[in-house]
C-alpha cells in the first residue's frame, strides 16, 4: 500500500518527536482490555539493550522501561491516540517530580475523553481492575525511579510518537530512521491484540505479511523480541468461566474451543511460539472475564518464516 504523510519528524520546545501523521482518519478502540500486570510479572528478569515499539496508548510505557529500552517509540493508527500519548509523555516532560504527573494526566483524560474514560483508568489502576479484567500499572507516574527513567530519556531525545499502520510497511519508515539516528535498533516491539492469532485466511496471511515486512523496516532483526496478546485459550480459565456464568455453555462449548485454538497456535507457530507465565487463580467473580488475555513471545525471523510458509500454500 501506498501512504502519504503530512509531516515528518519535528521537534520544537519539546524534546519529544512527532514522526508522522498519516493522510487518513480512523479512530478505533484504543482502550486496552489487556492486563498489562500479569504482562509485566510475565516479562520479569527479561531485559533488552536496543529501542522498543509499541503500539496503544500510553500505558505501554511500563513494558518499554521494565525491558530497559533506550529508545522509545509509541505508534497507533488513530490518530488521537497518537495526540494523546504526546500530551501525556510532554506532562512528564515538564513536570520536575513525579507527584503531580498522575493528577494531571487525570485532568487531561478528563478533559478530552471524560469521566467515563477517567474512572476506567482508575479502575484499571487499582488490584482488580476493570470488569473485563485489565489493569495497568503506569509506575513512572507514581514511583520516582521510573518517573526519573523515562524524564531522563525525554530530555536526551529518545522517546517519539507516530501514527502508524503497523501492517503497512511504507508507514514505519519514519520510526526505522528514527531508531537508527539515535544509534539503536528495533530490539522488542509489543504488538498488544491487533492481529489475530488465530485467523489465517487470505487477509489475515497478507495482514500478518505486511506486519512482518513493517517490523524489518522499522529497524527489527531476525532476533527481535515481539510480544503479543490475545484472548486465552487456557482450558482451566475457559472452565471457570463456565462455573461463574453456566449459561455461556447453553451458547457455545467453551471448553471445546479452547482446546481447538491451542491445537490450531500449535500447528502454526509450533516450538517457536513461547507462551508467557499465566496466572489461573486471576478470577473474578465479579468479572465477565471474557476478555481473558493472555501473552505470547516470539522473534521476529521466526514470525517472517511462519508468515512466508503461510503463504506458499
Amino acid at each position: 500500500m501506498s501512504e502519504e504523510f503530512t509531516s515528518t519528524e519535528k521537534v520544537h520546545f519539546s524534546k519529544i518527536a512527532e514522526l508522522q501523521y498519516l493522510n487518513r482518519d480512523y479512530r478505533g478502540w484504543t482502550s486496552t482490555n489487556e492486563d498489562h500486570l500479569l504482562l509485566l510479572e510475565g516479562l520479569r528478569g527479561i531485559h533488552r539493550s536496543g529501542g522498543f515499539f509499541g503500539v496503544g496508548e500510553f500505558q505501554v510505557l511500563d513494558i518499554a522501561l521494565q525491558l530497559g529500552a533506550d529508545v522509545i517509540v509509541l505508534g497507533d493508527l488513530d490518530k488521537n491516540a497518537v495526540r494523546k500519548n504526546l500530551e501525556v509523555l510532554k506532562i512528564v516532560e515538564s513536570s520536575d517530580t513525579v507527584s503531580g504527573v498522575l493528577p494531571k494526566i487525570f485532568k487531561h483524560i478528563e478533559l478530552i475523553d471524560g469521566k467515563d474514560e477517567l474512572s476506567s483508568i482508575k479502575e484499571k489502576m487499582t488490584l482488580e481492575g476493570t470488569h473485563t479484567g485489565a489493569r495497568v500499572k503506569l509506575a513512572w507516574a507514581r514511583s520516582e525511579p521510573e518517573f526519573i527513567k523515562l524524564k531522563t530519556l525525554i530530555s536526551q531525545g529518545r522517546v517519539a510518537v507516530a501514527q502508524v499502520d503497523i501492517t503497512d510497511p511504507n508507514t514505519t519508515i519514519k520510526v526505522g530512521e528514527y531508531f537508527k539516528s539515535r544509534g539503536s535498533i528495533l530490539d522488542s516491539a509489543y504488538l498488544s491484540n491487533i492481529i489475530s492469532l488465530d485467523k489465517f485466511g487470505k487477509k489475515s496471511r497478507l495482514q500478518h505479511k505486511g506486519a512482518a515486512d513493517a517490523l524489518y523496516i522499522a529497524g527489527g532483526r531476525n532476533h527481535t523480541l515481539l510480544i503479543r496478546s490475545g484472548q486465552t485459550t487456557n482450558p482451566k480459565i475457559k472452565q471457570k468461566i463456565l462455573e461463574h456464568y453456566p449459561s455461556l455453555s447453553e451458547r457455545r462449548n467453551l471448553i471445546q474451543e479452547a482446546m481447538e485454538d491451542t491445537e490450531e497456535r500449535k500447528t502454526h507457530y509450533g516450538n517457536k511460539f513461547q507462551k508467557l507465565p499465566e496466572r489461573i487463580e486471576r478470577v473474578y467473580t465479579t468479572s465477565l472475564f471474557l476478555y481473558a488475555y493472555e501473552y505470547f513471545t516470539q522473534e521476529l525471523g521466526d514470525y517472517r518464516t511462519h508468515v512466508n510458509t503461510l503463504l506458499e500454500r
